[in-house]
């Protein structure tokens, strides 16, 4: 949902830089230490961490998706994000709500904008 927003602010914002979001598969990693299970069938089902990272290498620098924004990348291809995660009144409070939880934190930058509407 945030990734619709950002991208479009940074779209609007002239920056020629597009946001995506990547959901790499289940990743067999350290967080799974404490999973009694996951020490069974992690290695069995889950991907290698170097699979994840592959995923996130592809999203970066694949020519398909240097344009056009807003991606949602599962494993190597795009697929459908909900329609939930479309709606773009809940874009706009998670945007809005977004910024107004790190206001604090931007008053003690120089360079964030001013306007900071989608």
């Amino acid at each position: 949902m945030f990734t619709h927003s950002l991208n479009r602010f940074m779209k609007n914002s002239d920056c020629p830089v597009v946001v995506h979001c990547i959901h790499p598969g289940v990743i067999y990693t350290d967080l799974y230490r404490y999973v009694w299970w996951a020490k069974f069938l992690g290695p069995l089902f889950f991907q290698k961490p170097e699979i994840g990272a592959e995923v996130a290498v592809y999203a970066a620098l694949s020519a398909n998706l240097e344009t056009d924004g807003g991606k949602y990348i599962e494993e190597y291809s795009e697929v459908q994000s909900s329609k939930y995660s479309q709606d773009q009144e809940y874009q706009s409070r998670l945007w809005n709500e977004t910024w107004k939880i790190l206001q604090p934190w931007l008053d003690e930058v120089d360079d964030i904008p001013s306007d900071l509407s989608e």
